[in-house]
């Protein structure tokens, strides 16, 4: 387990310093508000997050419902 989410941050960090990742930082809301599951997995795990996967699609559900995201 501690091997995946090792990974996981690696795959997090190296995403966070590619090309690619202008095309996630496109999807944030009014104020920056990750609006893609990617993007808010990716914060989540950055930040030391143990239950990423349900707190994104709750959170992510809830920005979309308040217009936070389309």
């Amino acid at each position: 387990m501690q091997n995946i989410i090792s990974g996981l941050l690696v795959a997090a960090m190296l995403a966070a310093a590619s090309p690619a990742s202008s095309q996630i930082k496109r999807g944030t809301g009014k104020n920056g508000e990750s609006c893609t599951y990617e993007l808010c997995m990716s914060n989540c795990i950055a930040g030391g997050g143990k239950t990423c996967t349900p707190y994104c699609e709750n959170i992510l559900k809830d920005r979309k419902q308040t217009g936070v995201c389309k």
